[in-house]
């Protein structure tokens, strides 16, 4: 396990210091090995729209599985500087060889244990020669109708 975050977060996680790094999210991200799963979550969105498809490059390139999640228009927060609809990302991960699974927003949509933006966001993607050892056959989503807006964002 290793955690990467931009250099505001290093006194905010409690981890040691070799499974954490503070790094400059706007400069491609390189590691030497490749992880069970890549974790990105509603941190896009901070980074300059610029930036989008080298990210995305980046985390496919640190494993075959991405959790992923960031923020959509008018969802509103701190510092957004590139809040896009899921499928703009999907295009992204498409060009890297990954496609979309939506299979956690379902389990959380109604659960107010969970943040709402996560319920409304986040989505696995993996990369298509892993997908059937990863998720049962069915479980693809269509890359053109991934965008759910969430009643609490309307309401919010």
């Amino acid at each position: 396990m290793k955690g990467l975050d931009g250099q505001y977060a290093s006194e905010a996680f409690c981890l040691e210091a070799s499974k954490f790094e503070a790094i400059n999210l706007e400069e491609p991200i390189r590691q030497d090995r490749r992880y069970d799963m890549a974790i990105c979550l509603e941190v896009a969105e901070h980074l300059e729209p610029w930036r989008a498809e080298g990210l995305v490059a980046d985390l496919c390139s640190f494993s075959n599985l991405i959790l992923f999640s960031a923020a959509i228009p008018r969802q509103g927060g701190t510092d957004h500087k590139n809040e896009n609809w899921p499928e703009y990302w999907a295009r992204h991960f498409k060009r890297n060889g990954f496609v979309p699974i939506d299979i956690v927003r379902e389990k959380f949509w109604n659960n107010d244990d969970v943040d709402w933006w996560y319920s409304q966001n986040i989505l696995f993607y993996v990369q298509d020669g892993h997908r059937t050892t990863i998720f049962p056959a069915d479980q693809q989503a269509n890359e053109n109708q991934l965008t759910r807006v969430h009643h609490k964002m309307i309401r919010a």
